[in-house]
């Protein structure tokens, strides 16, 4: 009896310990968030936005309420300071509100008026987010094509930043849209590759997502031990976060396994647990969920009443998920973005084209103004040419002038140089006539030249022989002048 006591006294200290270190994490975890809601009074415009909306996203699995009130605040403001991307982010986080309570229609319009802001702001990083946040909206509608084509467009984007811890949220989206395709292995594959960057990140979250879903997976394969173990895991993290409807979703899972294993009680405590959750968060998939684990659970007891009971609790909220007019106002929707996209596009292609006629116009007059003004520099430059060719012309013949003077000139005083050694006295002989030169002996007989060679010599004067009239009676005694 004592063993016993003591038994039941340390599993009832380990419990207490253990729900007493939950709280003291749900503690740290929620003044780390009250500490960011007093700083935002010291923020202002832009800062305040992305605060706003960073306080939107923390609170998305602990309260619906502020998630709403920081994501309409951001919307607000960004509106007012007209901060483009802070709205387009903020639009991005009502959709997550609006789907996590099944609005899927106002979700959907959120979410497309954010894809349209970060498309137009190229904002590829907010596109590919924003293009995962739908893929999850049509999951919910359960839309696997749809979902899995969204979430594939994501995953381009992400490679295309090259940011590969990135990846790791579309790749367990993608894990869960197999899944539910019966493509077990393959949700496997894309599950454990989101966990190992969860990993290399150190994301507790991500991690305790990823251990969740790769449960669920192995629950769908039949193998509820290894459910069990990365349900508990996840289970233990997200309490820790203060992840209230993580921990709702892992309990109902946790719920299911225990069915099938056929421990009633433990299935029963973890599914009544998780509904008393879901009824606080108003989340209608999450109830759903629930009202489905626990018709199963009493139809393996045998209790089909109960079961029929949750059953139908199941179909009423399914309905009201996928009601007609919820329905038709998603196509609605999804018809007005798709005729806006196209709209866009055409008017997008109109712009290209009047630009490019734009541009060939401002071509064609760039060449026109170019062949002009070659044209204009290649006259100027033959106008140039000719008129250096007629001054070299007029130069060389100017030239060619000149050195005819200068060889006349040469020669003038060549002459001049000759007339002026004539001038003077000249030692001439008295009875021959002969010259003498200058610097030569007087005895030396080269020193006396005769007087016609001398001043053919000195000038440029030539002698013709005649004889005078004096002379003639003289010399030719005989010659009568009146025979002439």
């Amino acid at each position: 009896m004592k063993k016993l006591i003591t038994i039941l006294f340390i599993f009832f200290s380990a419990s207490v310990y253990a729900q007493q270190s939950v709280q003291n994490d749900d503690n740290s975890a929620q003044a780390n968030l009250d500490l960011q809601e007093l700083q935002l009074t010291k923020l202002k415009n832009k800062e305040r936005v992305d605060a706003l909306n960073k306080l939107s996203y923390e609170y998305r699995n602990i309260s619906f309420e502020k998630q709403l009130f920081f994501a309409t605040s951001a919307v607000n403001l960004s509106e007012s300071i007209k901060y483009s991307r802070g709205k387009a982010l903020a639009l991005n986080r009502l959709g997550i509100y609006y789907s996590r309570k099944s609005q899927y229609d106002l979700s959907l319009k959120s979410y497309l008026a954010s894809l349209t802001l970060f498309q137009g702001l190229n904002d590829k990083k907010g596109t590919a987010n924003t293009l995962n946040s739908m893929g999850v909206l049509y999951y919910y509608l359960e839309n696997y094509e749809k979902s899995l084509q969204y979430y594939s467009q994501s995953v381009q984007l992400k490679k295309e930043l090259g940011n590969r811890l990135e990846l790791a949220i579309p790749y367990v989206n993608i894990g869960l849209v197999y899944e539910k395709q019966k493509k077990y292995q393959q949700a496997l594959e894309y599950h454990h590759k989101s966990l190992s960057i969860e990993e290399e990140l150190g994301s507790t979250n991500g991690i305790a997502i990823s251990w969740n879903y790769i449960g669920q997976t192995h629950l769908q394969l039949l193998q509820y031990d290894k459910a069990l173990s990365f349900f508990n895991k996840s289970l233990s993290a997200y309490e820790k976060l203060g992840q209230k409807y993580r921990v709702i979703e892992s309990k109902n899972n946790l719920g299911i396994v225990y069915t099938k294993l056929k421990d009633f009680d433990k299935a029963k405590s973890f599914l009544t647990e998780a509904s008393q959750m879901s009824n606080t968060l108003d989340k209608k998939e999450l109830i759903r969920e629930n009202y489905l684990a626990f018709s199963e659970l009493y139809a393996s007891q045998g209790d089909y009443q109960k079961s029929l009971t949750f059953h139908k609790k199941y179909k009423e909220v399914h309905d009201q998920i996928f009601s007609k007019n919820n329905q038709s106002k998603i196509a609605i929707l999804e018809t007005q973005y798709e005729t806006e996209k196209k709209d866009k596009e055409i008017l997008r292609i109109q712009h290209e084209q009047t630009a490019q006629n734009l541009l060939l116009k401002q071509q064609k007059m760039i060449k026109n103004g170019f062949i002009a003004g070659f044209t204009l520099v290649l006259l100027l430059a033959i106008a140039i040419y000719s008129r250096f060719l007629i001054k070299k012309k007029a130069h060389d013949q100017l030239k060619l002038a000149n050195n005819k003077i200068e060889d006349k000139a040469q020669k003038l005083q060549e002459s001049l140089a000759h007339i002026t050694q004539l001038e003077g006295i000249l030692p001439i002989c008295g009875h021959c006539k002969k010259i003498h030169r200058k610097n030569i002996d007087a005895d030396d007989q080269k020193a006396w030249i005769g007087l016609e060679k001398y001043i053919q010599d000195r000038t440029e004067a030539t002698f013709s022989h005649g004889i005078c009239p004096d002379c003639l009676p003289k010399f030719y005694p005989d010659y009568d002048v009146s025979d002439k």
